[in-house]
């Protein structure tokens, strides 16, 4: 059974952290989507089996006339990088090449840039946003008017929080507010079956994010050092910021204690998770206005049976039940970081009881599996019955 041809659409470099991608496709395909991608970025190993196309960077000749409307873009529309024509060209005839049904183009960022292919193809498709495309980037005036087109030109749109998907409002008619939906990617739920490896013996709390100023690395390491518990914290992640942590540690004295291991893979990363204690997010709205979207490191570590703590900043308040599967604290607190801190490393029946909720929870809300089916449901809606603009 093939319930319709899905081209799922990409110009981000799929790292480490944005797995998910390849993540959603490969659920929707096991529910009889027929999927396959097209990337703008290099090839990524992550799809190296999959069904997919890469669209060529090779650099274009840009005539004067080009250069006159780029130019003009710039001012008008300063941080709306949308294609150029002959790019456009290309961008298309990919995806008529492919066929599709329906196309799933993930980032708001993305659909800004092909916003004219994908009116003048007349296929429906839906745009997913993540987090910093709606957030950060809405700084610019220039790519709010460039947004609300997508949001008007969509037919529907994905929000990965309960909290993205109230930015989105912010940005759109709202007459288009009957297209919003709450969908995550969700995580592989198929890598998380088993989750008994023997954990450290020295308690440790573990982090898992890019070293940026949204990851609020530097508040974990404040208040692991005031909270001075006989504990050692695990940052996994590389970023700008990491020279900047290397020389808070030193500063604090934490040098024996705080660990920066730098970029893992997912195996790896999958381990430290499990031999650690606790998962520690300490995010907050960044100096540039990005915001977490959502928090897949929470979900993932909670389904390796993992209880949480994580700030209430953007949708990570949503990754956690509070008291149940973790504890959440007030954004940029520290002091209030240091008592959750405390509450975990003491309390091992407590850890034992969340342990057991996070794991059950997140399956039951965050797998890929279950987003998958909640989007199947919108896509197969969406090619059976009439599309609204």
């Amino acid at each position: 059974m093939n319930l319709g041809k899905l081209l799922i659409i990409s110009e981000e470099e799929i790292k480490l952290t944005e797995s998910f991608i390849s993540t959603q496709g490969s659920a929707l395909k096991s529910m009889y989507w027929d999927v396959s991608y097209l990337l703008g970025t290099n090839d990524s190993a992550l799809f190296k089996k999959e069904n997919h196309v890469r669209l060529s960077r090779r650099p274009l000749p840009i005539g004067i006339v080009n250069r006159v409307v780029k130019f003009i873009r710039s001012l008008l529309l300063k941080d709306v990088n949308q294609a150029l024509p002959e790019e456009l060209k290309r961008w298309k005839n990919k995806i008529v090449e492919n066929s599709p049904d329906l196309i799933l183009v993930q980032f708001a960022s993305t659909a800004i840039r092909i916003l004219p292919v994908l009116e003048d193809l007349k296929i429906p498709w839906v745009v997913q946003c993540h987090g910093y495309d709606v957030t950060q980037r809405c700084s610019n005036l220039g790519y709010r008017l460039a947004l609300r087109q997508v949001f008007r030109k969509s037919n529907l749109i994905f929000g990965c929080s309960n909290f993205l998907c109230s930015v989105i409002k912010k940005y759109c008619a709202s007459k288009d507010y009957h297209k919003i939906r709450v969908i995550s990617p969700g995580f592989d739920e198929s890598i998380f079956q088993n989750s008994n490896l023997e954990k450290n013996r020295e308690f440790t709390f573990i982090s898992v994010a890019r070293l940026t100023d949204v990851k609020g690395h530097d508040l974990t390491i404040e208040a692991f050092s005031k909270a001075d518990l006989k504990a050692k914290l695990l940052i996994v992640g590389e970023g700008e910021e990491h020279e900047s942590l290397q020389a808070l540690i030193k500063d604090l004295k934490q040098e024996d204690r705080i660990f920066l291991l730098g970029s893992k893979n997912l195996d790896e990363v999958f381990q430290i998770i499990q031999e650690s204690q606790v998962f520690i997010q300490s995010s907050r709205r960044s100096k540039s206005g990005a915001i977490e979207g959502l928090g897949l490191s929470s979900l993932e570590s909670q389904a390796l049976g993992l209880p949480v703590i994580v700030s209430n900043s953007g949708g990570l308040g949503e990754t956690c039940i509070n008291g149940q599967t973790g504890l959440i604290y007030q954004e940029g607190d520290v002091d209030e970081l240091v008592l959750c801190m405390k509450k975990m490393f003491e309390n091992i029946q407590m850890r034992t009881s969340m342990s057991k909720e996070a794991r059950t929870w997140s399956f039951e809300n965050f797998s890929s599996a279950s987003q998958a089916r909640k989007a199947g449901k919108y896509f197969s809606d969406l090619l059976g019955g009439s599309n609204e603009e």
